[in-house]
Parts: C-alpha cells; sequence; structure tokens
C-alpha cells in the first residue's frame, strides 16, 4: 500500500509522524539558547550559524544593560548577516535601544530565519548582555 504525501497544520505549526506513524504536534526540537556578553561597541556578535538543509527559528530574545551604559543607552541590533564577522545587517529582526540597568525580553517569538543566514548582534555602547533561544527546521518543512 502507498501513501499519499499529506501536509497538516495546527494553527500555524506543522504536524509531523513519526516512523512508526505517530502524529507529533509538539516543536520540531527543544530550544537551543546562546547567551553573549556584547562588551566591545560595534562588534559582531555571532549567535547562531547555518547549518546546511536547515533554517533557525527564533523563539526568544533577552536583552540587559549593566550600569556601565550611558544615559543614552546601547542601541542593540539582532540582524541576519552573510558571515558571523560582517556589521552588515542583510535583514533587521530587532532593534532596540537598552538602558542602564534596563532589561527587554520579547517572548514568545516565532521568527523564520532565511536559509544561510547567520544570526549576529551588534551594539552601541559596552556591556549588554544578550540571549536568543530557538531551533533549526529542516528545509523540507513547509513555511507559509
Amino acid at each position: 500500500m502507498t501513501g499519499i504525501p499529506v501536509d497538516l497544520y495546527a494553527g500555524t505549526a506543522p504536524l509531523r509522524a513519526t516512523h512508526v506513524g505517530q502524529l507529533v504536534t509538539a516543536p520540531f526540537d527543544y530550544d537551543l539558547v546562546v547567551s553573549k556578553n556584547m562588551a566591545v561597541i560595534n562588534t559582531a556578535y555571532n549567535f547562531y550559524d547555518p547549518k546546511p538543509s536547515y533554517k533557525f527559528v527564533i523563539t526568544g530574545i533577552l536583552m540587559g544593560g549593566d550600569r556601565n551604559i550611558g544615559n543614552l543607552g546601547s542601541l542593540t541590533v539582532v540582524y541576519q548577516a552573510t558571515s558571523p564577522t560582517t556589521l552588515t545587517e542583510s535583514r533587521t529582526i530587532m532593534s532596540v535601544d537598552i538602558a542602564k540597568n534596563g532589561t527587554r525580553d520579547i517572548l514568545p517569538m516565532n521568527v523564520l530565519i532565511d536559509e544561510g543566514a547567520y544570526i549576529n548582534a551588534k551594539c552601541d555602547d559596552n556591556n549588554v548582555y544578550v540571549s536568543i533561544t530557538g531551533y533549526y527546521i529542516p528545509l523540507t518543512v513547509k513555511h507559509r
């Protein structure tokens, strides 16, 4: 007997079946988390590299500034890039001004990163702490 391929969705989340036919309605994987202390101004900090045959989904971004940030705050940008060291943004994911001793938590998120893109961040004042959570999904999964 030959099966017919079917794409199913629960809301916007794709459903999948295991090798024994069990329907899975949970996320594709557990979240990864990478945290960095961005201590050098105008430096690219790489959080995730592209993986062949996968895209990355950002599920959360947490930011905090310490007491050394100036009175004007620190403009902090999370962006897609073509290399792990470039300051050039191929697509801006978010841009936030972090105040001295301030925090910004963006949860939950569901942002699909382009195939082959690096996820980097940069800031214009030192000592911003950034954590980015998410997971890789195979390119074979269809997206809206």
